[in-house]
């Protein structure tokens, strides 16, 4: 009697795409992270730049504004991914605001570099521009976190923050507080940094 074997059934891997509440994690958890850098940075170089006698400092300062420049392009990311499937439009336009001041503020420091000190009032004002645009992000982060239905206390302290931001300086003709206006600014990231680390670490639900 001839037994006749099973036929061989060849399988291909299966290979499992992400679902949006896991990439929406991973960008929350990307975001957390160079957001914390950048805020690591901005303070001691803000009050380098300021306070720069040498070129040495300056170029120190300027450095670090410049690294967390780049930083913030991946936080606009993380705000885009996590907005822009229930809030596109506004989530948008304040993920929009972060890296249009992101560019900027590294435009200020690339024109800085080259001139040590002597080009640190100048870049004063250039920067003060970044920021202006930091706070109307802010602002409108404030509104996409209201839509989204988050705590109404975070989305205030956020607003407040960035309002916080664009009066200090504001109007042009004043000069510009950048110390004022980088304390409002963190701040508000800080908010922000609670935000992004609760929805890329907390617990998924269970099904």
């Amino acid at each position: 009697m001839t037994t006749i074997a099973p036929p061989v059934l060849r399988t291909e891997p299966v290979t499992r795409t992400p679902n949006r509440t896991t990439r929406a994690r991973a960008a929350a958890r990307r975001g957390a992270a160079a957001l914390a850098g950048a805020m690591f940075l901005t303070v001691p170089a803000q009050l380098t730049l300021v306070n720069a006698t040498t070129g040495s400092a300056v170029i120190a300062g300027a450095t670090a504004l410049g690294m967390a420049a780049l930083l913030s392009f991946v936080v606009v990311g993380s705000i885009w991914t996590l907005t822009s499937a229930y809030q596109p439009l506004v989530g948008g336009l304040a993920a929009a605001g972060l890296g249009i001041g992101s560019a900027v503020q590294l435009y200020a420091v690339l024109a800085l570099l080259p001139t040590g000190t002597s080009g640190v009032s100048g870049f004063v004002s250039t920067w003060a521009v970044a920021l202006m645009v930091f706070g109307l992000h802010l602002m409108l982060l404030s509104a996409t976190l209201l839509l989204r239905r988050s705590p109404g206390l975070l989305a205030a302290g956020v607003g407040i923050a960035g309002v916080a931001v664009t009066a200090a300086v504001l109007p042009p003709g004043w000069f510009p507080q950048t110390t004022d206006a980088v304390l409002a600014l963190v701040a508000g990231q800080a908010l922000l940094l609670g935000w992004l680390a609760v929805l890329g670490f907390r617990s998924p639900r269970p099904s």
